[in-house]
This record gives structure tokens, C-alpha cells and sequence, in this order.
């Protein structure tokens, strides 16, 4: 079996729009967010970062890699345009991979996998959009190139429209687990509820109390483990050990709270849809 590969974005650039970070403890977490990863017999590649892009180390929303390939963001938010070069230059020369471009044209955004959720062993995959990231554009555009790359193993596509701000991307309100459960966030409105609901079933939704932001911004490693951010909440590991039915690994990267992302937004997993043969 291939083991996984997980991508990270160097943390040396790393600064908030508007909190006070402490560089040292970041590195840290960053260190140990690495060897917890590594510990489960999971490849880290590091991504160097530039020192104008102060939210790289959020690697996640710099694109969505499948197999071969990998289809580049096209960010909305104007501070964080430029990032998916630096990834797609560290992904073609390194890694070897095609890169895909969306096209550029106004209105059509799409900001990685932060606003992709994968679930049912592949089967079918999660856009949000909706609240100034995102748009409908980008990911009509998205599903387009999937279908080509894909053909007959192309995902079923589901389109959640996210309505609050603080969840602005579906990685903070959305997670599927390989185990047919999924954790939702309560800033999701009532139609996406729903939705989800049709797929999974009303008796596999959990509902995250508002306490436990970045609960969903967990990343499952293995049918069994799981990898949670630390909460500041002493009943958070039971309650989401009771959510998730796995066993957690958890880890410290509160200084990147600080930055508005936790452990998925940091992680771009390199998916493999089908077994590559070649």
C-alpha cells in the first residue's frame, strides 16, 4: 500500500492580520504538529513560504491535489493572492505533478481544499461557498476539470451554501469521518443541514456545541485515527471522542487560532481517488 503523502507550509513567515503571535511557540507547534503527522506512518513534504505571504503556513487553501494532478486556488481574498504560485512551483518541480489553473475571470473563486470535504471513501465530495470566499463560479469550474481527470470515478458533487461568516470556509463547519458519522457546525443553515442529512442520515449527524470551534477542523489519518486541535475546554476530548467513535491524537497549534485556522487548515493532503497505476 502507498503510504499518504501530507503537504505543510513553512511557519517562518507566519504573522496575523490583527493578534499578536509569539514566532517562537508557533514554530514549536508547528514541530509538533509535523512529528504527530510523521507518527503515523504519514510522508510530510514542507513547503517553503515567502516572507509577503503571512497566511502561507494555512496551506490548505492553496489547492486540491488528486492523484497526478493538482487544480490551483484562485483566492478572493486579495492578501492571500500569490501563494498557490509558490505551491505550484514547490508541486511541479518537486513532486512532479500537472498543475491545472482555473480560469481567470471575475466572479469565479475557489480557495483549495479548505472549501472541499471528501466523504464516503471518495464517493463524494463537498464544495462550500457563499460568504466571500469561494463562489459558484469556481467550483462549476472545479467539477469540469474533475469530470475530464476522473471520468467514470468522478465524486458526487454536493454544493453546501455556507451563510455565516465565521465558519467562511467548509473546512471549519463540515467533517466526515470514514466511519459514516459527520460533525457539523451550528453556524450552518437549516437547507445545508438537510442536505447533509439526505446523504448521511439524520442518526450519523452530530451536532458541534458553538464552544468547540475548530472541532471540525480536524484531519482523520486512518479509518481509526484521528488528529484534534486542543481545545481550552476540559470535557472537549470526551465529547469528541463520543463524537468521533476514533482515537484521537491531539495537538497544541493555538497560536494558529490566532490566525483564524487550525490543524486541517495547515494540512493539503495529496488524495488519491483511484489506485494510480503508472
Amino acid at each position: 500500500m502507498l503510504k499518504q503523502t501530507f503537504l505543510l507550509g513553512s511557519p517562518d513567515y507566519y504573522k496575523s492580520e490583527d493578534r499578536e503571535i509569539d514566532i517562537v511557540k508557533a514554530k514549536e507547534q508547528w514541530e509538533r504538529l509535523k512529528k504527530h503527522i510523521e507518527s503515523h506512518d504519514i510522508i510530510v513534504k514542507v513547503v517553503p513560504g515567502l516572507p509577503s505571504q503571512i497566511a502561507s503556513v494555512y496551506l490548505t487553501n492553496s489547492a486540491l491535489i488528486i492523484n497526478d494532478f493538482a487544480i490551483m486556488a484562485r483566492f478572493h481574498k486579495i492578501s492571500r493572492r500569490g501563494e498557490e504560485k509558490i505551491l505550484a512551483e514547490y508541486l511541479k518541480e518537486k513532486l512532479g505533478l500537472r498543475i491545472l489553473y482555473l480560469p481567470e475571470e471575475e466572479g469565479l473563486y475557489f480557495e483549495g481544499e479548505g472549501d472541499i470535504r471528501w466523504s464516503h471513501n471518495c464517493k463524494h465530495i463537498w464544495f462550500g461557498y457563499g460568504v466571500g470566499r469561494t463562489t459558484l463560479k469556481g467550483i462549476e469550474a472545479v467539477e469540469e476539470i474533475l469530470k475530464k481527470e476522473l471520468g467514470s470515478h468522478t465524486p458526487i458533487f454536493h454544493k453546501l451554501n455556507l451563510s455565516d461568516r465565521k465558519t467562511f470556509h467548509i473546512d471549519l463547519a463540515l467533517l466526515p469521518l470514514p466511519n459514516g458519522r459527520v460533525l457539523y457546525y451550528p453556524t450552518l443553515s437549516s437547507a445545508a443541514i438537510k442536505q447533509i442529512e439526505g446523504v448521511f442520515g439524520k442518526q450519523n449527524m452530530i451536532k458541534v456545541p458553538s464552544k468547540y470551534f475548530f472541532a471540525c477542523n480536524s484531519v482523520w489519518l486512518d479509518e481509526k485515527n484521528i488528529l484534534v486541535p486542543k481545545l481550552p475546554y476540559d470535557d472537549f476530548r470526551h465529547w469528541m471522542y463520543k463524537a468521533t467513535q476514533m482515537k484521537l491524537d491531539e495537538v497544541n497549534v493555538n497560536q494558529f487560532h490566532l490566525g483564524n485556522g487550525s490543524v486541517q487548515c495547515m494540512i493539503l493532503r495529496m488524495w488519491r481517488v483511484f489506485p494510480i497505476t503508472s
